[in-house]
C-alpha cells in the first residue's frame, strides 16, 4: 500500500489543471477534493482527519459525509440504479 503523502501527491497531480482553478475549487466540497478523498479512502489507509487537513475540507466528519455520498452514488450507477425525481 503506498504511503499516504505519496498517494495524495500522485492523485492531485493526475487532476486536470482546470479542476483546481474552477470557480468553486476552493470550496470544502469541491468536486476535485471529494474525488481525491474518495480515491484515497479506497486505495490507502488514510484517515478522514488527515484528508480534511490536506484538502482543507473542514472536519473529519465532513470528509466522511462526502466520501460516503460519492461512494454510494458510484455503487448506484454501477448497478444501474437511477435517482427518481418526486
Amino acid at each position: 500500500m503506498p504511503h499516504r503523502q505519496e498517494a495524495f501527491e500522485v492523485a492531485v497531480d493526475r487532476l486536470p489543471a482546470t479542476a483546481r482553478t474552477a470557480p468553486d475549487a476552493a470550496r470544502k466540497s469541491a468536486a476535485w477534493k471529494v474525488a481525491v478523498a474518495t480515491h484515497l479512502k479506497s486505495t490507502t489507509d488514510v484517515s478522514n482527519g488527515w484528508l480534511a487537513s490536506q484538502l482543507d475540507m473542514g472536519t473529519a466528519a465532513y470528509v466522511s459525509k462526502h466520501v460516503g455520498c460519492c461512494s454510494a452514488m458510484a455503487v448506484r450507477e454501477r448497478n444501474g440504479w437511477r435517482h427518481s425525481k418526486r
